[in-house]
């Protein structure tokens, strides 16, 4: 029979998977909106963390919820440190109303290998899809980004 060594965390070392640490943040600014063709961070909407070792992985879930006023559609993307990590799948449709109640939901999880113990910032950018207006949070919504460092 082997002999499990088990480490801090009570895992077995060299064992991976477990949730670290999480870093949540709510977006709530209702109604924000661009009007920008080209990516644009959206103010206020990010979340920074700093892993605890190199081989750690940060999974990245984030959930936005917003619609186009006019016939466009909004791009989101996930930013780390000022770089495109990914596009976010999904858009906000056309719903002709920034007062109207539907909202259109993008989400995407990711999981990315930063390999580093430096703070790492993940932001929201989007843009419009042509010259239209197109809103984050519309009628209270709330959009969130979560950070979990995930041991190597």
């Amino acid at each position: 029979m082997a002999l499990i060594t088990l480490g801090v965390n009570g895992l077995g070392v060299g064992v991976g998977g477990k949730v670290l640490q999480v870093v949540s943040t709510a977006f709530t600014s209702t109604n924000t909106s661009t009007t920008s063709t080209s990516d644009v961070a959206v103010a206020g909407f990010s979340a920074s963390i700093t892993p605890s070792s190199v081989s750690n992985k940060v999974l990245v879930l984030v959930d936005v919820n917003g619609l186009s006023s006019t016939d466009t559609y909004g791009l989101l993307k996930v930013y780390k440190d000022g770089s495109q990590l990914i596009q976010i799948a999904g858009q906000f449709s056309y719903d002709g109303d920034a007062s109207a109640t539907e909202n259109s939901s993008a989400s995407v999880s990711y999981l990315n290998s930063p390999s580093t113990t430096s703070s790492i910032t993940y932001a929201i950018y989007w843009k419009s899809g042509s010259a239209g207006t197109v809103y984050m949070n519309a009628n209270g919504s709330t959009s969130t980004i979560t950070l979990m460092e995930i041991a190597g």
